[in-house]
């Protein structure tokens, strides 16, 4: 009992040593140490400065990874950004995942994102109303929107909302915009500024508006 009680003082100081270090590096104490409160046994948040968080009291968190949000690469600002989960929305985090400065993630109400590894760079837009999924090693590069819902429906057409799938070790150029129903595959590229409509096969790279596959066999690091 007595170790037990040790151990957990212990762990005490190294919670307040570790979101001091937070602080000074720029995050936001107060949101950081709210989450780690709400989700002891999920994924560990670390919020930083300029950044809104907002989490439903009904969503769903899981996952053992690690979410950085708002995080700036060395000598970067810090810009205006907002995480949000709606009621009854769901977030899997399984990896270590960061969302960079000036983002817009939002999950509305019953959707669901899924993180695997890697990171969304400055002022990226994610905007799920069904189901976005992201694998593991990704590497989204500034000014992305993924959004899985036109939000509008066209009489005839298919449904207003599909799931974006983005499978492993992806990389999705700066200003890219990947809609509904795309599945991006294992060793995919997506070019700067390119749309994407229709799904990416593996090791495929996709540029163009529409984009289109213009190489296969590609490999990227």
């Amino acid at each position: 009992m007595i170790a037990r009680q040790t151990w957990g003082k212990f762990s005490i100081i190294q919670s307040a040593a570790r979101l001091m270090r937070h602080h000074l590096n720029g995050g936001n104490l107060i949101k950081t140490a709210q989450l780690t409160l709400r989700f002891r046994n999920n994924p560990k948040f670390l919020v930083y400065r300029n950044t809104k968080v907002f989490l439903h009291k009904s969503a769903l968190v899981e996952g053992l990874g690690k979410l950085r949000i708002g995080d700036r690469w060395p000598n970067y600002c810090f810009y205006p950004g907002l995480f949000l989960v709606g009621e009854k929305g769901r977030l899997l985090v399984r990896g270590d995942f960061q969302i960079y400065t000036g983002c817009q993630i939002t999950v509305a109400s019953d959707a669901s994102l899924e993180l695997g590894s890697g990171y969304l760079n400055n002022h990226c837009s994610v905007f799920c109303f069904e189901r976005i999924a992201i694998g593991d090693d990704v590497a989204i590069a500034d000014g992305v929107t993924i959004r899985d819902s036109d939000n509008h429906e066209i009489i005839g057409a298919d449904a207003k909302s599909k799931p974006i799938l983005i499978g492993n070790h992806v990389w999705i150029g700066m200003g890219a915009t990947i809609l509904k129903g795309v599945t991006i595959a294992d060793g995919a590229i997506v070019s700067a500024g390119a749309v994407v409509t229709r799904d990416v096969p593996a090791r495929c790279l996709a540029a163009g508006v529409p984009a289109s596959i213009i190489k296969r066999d590609v490999l990227w690091r």
